[in-house]
């Protein structure tokens, strides 16, 4: 005859840490995919590798700036255009990296805004 388990509710720290952990995606999202999927939104001027230039996947032989992945998140840090609600710029950014990355959370930095072209400087002679 078997004994109960002195302690039921008990589990190792292994399996704890697993069943706590949030659900992976079965392949990691293409970072130059979704790169260039936010990027295409018309709301969106460029993207940004952050104030210390940290913000990349690296791959072999290049970097993709703006896009970091960790498991099942994308976080995707954007420029936008100035004129566009926040909203806007990060609900076109999410909807735009979902196709590409359809079960991954996204999350969206907005960096800056651009107010359109810098201005001439005038050359000195």
């Amino acid at each position: 005859m078997t004994q109960p388990h002195p302690h039921p509710q008990r589990r190792d720290a292994a399996s704890v840490a697993l069943a706590d952990a949030p659900p992976v995606p079965a392949r990691q999202p293409d970072a130059s995919a979704v790169a260039a999927a936010a990027v295409g939104c018309p709301a969106v001027s460029r993207l940004s590798a952050g104030p210390f230039g940290a913000s990349a996947v690296y791959l072999p032989g290049k970097r993709v700036l703006g896009v970091e992945i960790d498991g099942g998140t994308v976080r995707i840090h954007v420029v936008g255009h100035y004129g566009r609600t926040v909203a806007e710029i990060a609900g076109q950014v999410r909807d735009a990296v979902r196709t590409v990355a359809p079960d991954a959370l996204v999350d969206v930095v907005i960096e800056d805004l651009d107010i359109g072209e810098p201005p001439k400087v005038p050359s000195i002679p």
